[in-house]
């Protein structure tokens, strides 16, 4: 007895022992789903940028998706409203460069529908993701307190990780690959994956065909119309989805669900299978298109439904993954946005192509403004947020596409990724992997500055399009084109708009030029995403410079709050306080100045200013 219980414990003392070395020895990148960013003492967690490798460690070295650099606070605000978005690379805003996604888009909307409130959208979508990874999101997102999830996914649903036709999967073993999930928290088991696993990994790359279609990579990758594999990804997608909607209930956190919009006019099937119980996927599409030119509208869309359904290469989720939102929707009363009315409202006909999405399945820039519009509503309709602003409808989505943070530098970077990838399989049968970037490098030929940033961008994992307006921006402000520059700075803000440095960077140029009214709208707009000492300082001191006193006060004793030692603000706070003759709080602030800069000149600035304010004071009696 004694024997087989010390057979059993001591195995797994050495693994806890193992374990706690390996944690203490840091060992591997901490793949949880938020960490404190940019460093530990940060007040902000943001999405791991290492997350995916729980999902593509098998994809090699050559594939690692990362999500936006999304932040949020460690420590929720009472008056905030926090809002967690999923998803795959629709949902990331492809291929943009994360000022365009409909969570960022959203996230201005409600700021500047509920200025009273300090609204948070952080975006956790990763490209090729599917539903296992939302599944294994879901509780660590729950962790955060959120005030609702919203979720657009399906398109990923077979070849995503572990899906159906992925290229490491276990079929419709789902416990399986949530077990083989759910170990990767544990550091033991990452090392025991990178011993092992490597080898697996290289025999799985070794076997993809990289010059053609043959028969053994259709068998793999093709998933004919009621196949199996067909139906496990359906019973994927309906069983993760119902586990993140019971997930969610169950914390009683609000859930909105999305059904899924992809081109059915201008996408052509990638493929068809002939056989005795399926149509060819080609057959459909060439009615739908003689329907629509006999002007039988309803008929074509019906027709180009079924041709896409039709595709053995699902790119596209089939309709069926909408029924399912649906009545996983009805089943559980969550509110489904009903994506697919708003993108046919805006299609010609109500043929969904390539007027509103740019592919396959990623929208136009003006697509992901008509997403956040159709969140927004949704959200709005059903009251999600209570305040008393609830009534408020703001502006259209034209009005902030015309102001939105994106340059020149977005649009040809977003053609050179969409480029990139309609040249892969499944829309170039002759070449499998668009990761490298190597049709890029061999047929683009940059003509400007701008084109060899976004060549650089969108071809050197190393080099992101953020770092890609940073650079441009500080080219544009060396040869003195501060307007080119500001646009630039504006796309940043855009991107990650809770991140003090690139409001300093636009604050720069218009200090420059003493536009101090632009200025103080600036960080007007910065205070909505940050409370910072850095916020509330330059919102007081451009309040100050357009003799707004009073603002200029109050905005400089919240900054005073968070950095009681920053010198500016003690010496503009003094003289502030001085100029209204509020000698009594003028003369704190003045000796907190001189215990942390006692032999600073502004002292004795500050002292002669309060003489001179005093005896003009006593002559007005």
């Amino acid at each position: 007895m004694v024997f087989t219980l010390l057979l059993i414990v001591i195995p797994i003392f050495l693994i806890v022992l193992l374990e706690v070395i390996l944690r203490i020895a840091n060992y591997s990148d901490d793949l949880s789903l938020f960490v404190s960013t940019p460093d530990e003492s940060s007040k902000f967690y943001g999405v791991n940028l290492h997350v995916g490798q729980r999902y593509f460690y098998y994809f090699g070295d050559q594939y690692d998706p990362t999500p936006q650099k999304d932040l949020f606070l460690k420590e929720k605000p009472e008056n905030d409203y926090r809002i967690f978005a999923l998803g795959a690379s629709t949902t990331a805003g492809f291929p943009f460069g994360g000022n365009v996604s409909f969570p960022r888009i959203l996230h201005r909307y409600l700021a500047e529908t509920f200025p009273d409130r300090h609204v948070e959208v952080i975006n956790t979508a990763i490209t090729s993701i599917n539903s296992y990874a939302l599944l294994d999101f879901i509780d660590e997102i729950l962790e955060q307190s959120p005030d609702a999830i919203l979720i657009y996914a399906g398109h990923n649903e077979y070849y995503g990780p572990f899906g159906p036709a992925a290229k490491v999967s276990f079929g419709s073993q789902r416990n399986v690959v949530r077990l083989l999930l759910h170990l990767q928290r544990f550091k033991s088991y990452i090392l025991f994956r990178n011993v092992i696993g490597s080898g697996i990994r290289n025999l799985i790359n070794s076997q993809e065909p990289t010059q053609q279609i043959n028969s053994e990579f259709k068998a793999k990758t093709y998933v004919p119309m009621g196949s199996r594999k067909y139906q496990a990804g359906l019973n994927q997608f309906e069983r993760n989805l119902d586990g993140i909607i019971r997930k969610c209930k169950k914390a009683g956190v609000p859930l909105v669900l999305s059904e899924l919009v992809s081109n059915i006019r201008d996408q052509k099937p990638f493929d068809s299978v002939s056989s005795d119980s399926l149509p060819m996927a080609e057959t459909f599409f060439s009615e739908a298109r003689d329907m629509e030119k006999a002007g039988k509208y309803d008929e074509a869309r019906k027709a180009y439904l079924k041709a896409k359904d039709l595709d053995p290469i699902r790119f596209r989720a089939p309709e069926a993954f909408n029924d399912i939102v649906r009545h996983l929707g009805k089943k559980y009363d969550v509110p489904v946005v009903s994506m697919t009315d708003y993108f046919r409202s805006v299609s010609p006909h109500g043929l969904i192509g390539n007027n509103i999405i740019l592919e396959h399945v990623h929208p136009t820039l003006e697509g992901y403004f008509l997403m956040a519009d159709a969140f927004y509503e949704t959200m709005h309709r059903l009251k999600f947020i209570n305040s008393e602003r609830q009534n408020y409808i703001p502006e259209p989505s034209s009005h902030f596409m015309s102001r939105w943070g994106y340059t020149e530098l977005d649009s040809i970077y977003a053609e050179l990724v969409t480029q990139n990838l309609t040249n892969g399989w499944p829309f170039n049968k002759k070449t499998f992997s668009t990761i490298s970037g190597e049709y890029l490098l061999s047929h683009f030929n940059p003509q400007t500055k701008i084109d060899s940033i976004a060549l650089a961008a969108s071809t050197n994992r190393e080099y992101s399009i953020q770092v890609g307006h940073l650079d441009l921006g500080k080219y544009y402000e060396e040869n003195g084109e501060l307007d080119k520059a500001l646009s630039e700075y504006k796309t940043l803000i855009y991107t990650i708009p809770t991140m003090d440095m690139f409001y300093q960077l636009a604050l720069r140029i218009y200090l420059k030029r003493k536009q101090y009214k632009q200025a103080n709208q600036l960080m007007k707009d910065a205070i909505k995403y940050n409370k910072s000492a850095f916020t509330y300082k330059w919102l007081g001191q451009t309040s100050l410079m357009l003799n707004n006193i009073k603002d200029g006060i109050e905005y400089l004793e919240k900054s005073y709050t968070f950095d009681s030692s920053d010198r500016q603000v003690l010496f503009n706070l003094t003289r502030a306080y001085y100029s209204i003759l509020d000698f009594s709080n003028g003369d704190k602030i003045l000796k907190k100045y001189q215990e942390y800069y006692p032999n600073d000149a502004g002292i004795d600035r500050l002292k002669i200013y309060r003489q001179t304010v005093s005896k003009v004071y006593e002559k007005l009696g």
